[in-house]
């Protein structure tokens, strides 16, 4: 019998889609927030756009789950932490075109650049979340001059859904409030549809950023015109569609008299 342990399956990855088909059936898919869409060579392209979101969170007293199984992190749980970063970001939109191996190194440079000073030093704080002897997710801190930043929150996949990602911000915030700190800061990226309504929920709000704001006005405004044109859709999803256009463009008036016209970065093009 072989002394070798069997290979894990590669990771099922979320890709960006390059595919061949008509102009026509090119206009006709759905246009969802945090994507790129654009037509070229024959082929569909739709990828992340490289917006992130910020949000912060105000610190106040509240009950939270007190679980067995977590701990402070140390600088050695860098290399035990490489899997399950791996595992929880594999359908991260902003990891969509690495490569396999760029992926992995990518992983294991994060899991050990955390504790060195990149955005910050990395706080006491942090904590790990584990089930029997193995490390199933984790909510890293950052200290930075003027506040504390939730710099990377994930639970394995097989233990997502499950409450660790709150209890684990929640046993944070308890330790922050013991150092007399009043905000969390977060960031993540637009496509990120599961960890944007996480945040949300948990009390996180969003900051303004015209970019944001014009990205959002502009993929509601092309999903309802295509909406309309395949005449399949009823007049309520039209009229919600119609409402959150209106909406993200009288922020983005709001916000561009306060903003420079350069930070838009062709966003309004």
């Amino acid at each position: 019998m072989s002394s070798l342990s069997p290979r894990k399956p590669p990771l099922r990855r979320l890709r960006s889609v390059h595919r061949r088909m008509s102009f026509a059936r090119f206009q006709g898919l759905p246009r969802r927030v945090g994507w790129q869409y654009w037509y070229g060579d024959g082929k569909a392209h739709i990828a992340p756009a490289k917006l992130h979101v910020e949000l912060v969170l105000d610190l106040q007293t509240r009950e939270f789950e007190c679980r067995e199984g977590m701990r402070p992190v140390i600088p050695a749980d860098a290399k035990c932490l490489e899997i399950p970063f791996l595992e929880a970001f594999a359908w991260a939109p902003e990891y969509a075109d690495y490569s396999a191996a760029r992926f992995a190194r990518t992983g294991r440079e994060y899991c050990q650049r955390f504790f060195g000073t990149v955005r910050g030093e990395w706080s006491p704080c942090s904590i790990i979340a584990e089930h029997q002897s193995e490390i199933i997710g984790a909510a890293l801190i950052k200290r930075r001059p003027q506040d504390h930043l939730l710099d990377c929150l994930f639970v394995a996949p097989r233990f997502a859904r499950q409450g660790w990602a709150t209890a684990m911000v929640g046993h944070v915030i308890r330790q922050l409030l013991e150092l007399g700190e009043t905000q969390l800061h977060s960031y993540v990226h637009l496509a990120n549809e599961p960890s944007l309504a996480w945040h949300r929920l948990f009390g996180f709000r969003e900051l303004p950023n015209l970019r944001i704001a014009a990205h959002r006005w502009r993929a509601y405004e092309d999903e309802l015109a295509r909406c309309r044109a395949l005449g399949n859709t009823t007049e309520l999803e039209i009229a919600k569609l119609e409402e959150l256009a209106a909406c993200w463009k009288a922020t983005v008036a709001q916000l561009s008299r306060t903003v420079q016209p350069t930070d838009l970065e062709g966003e309004l093009a």
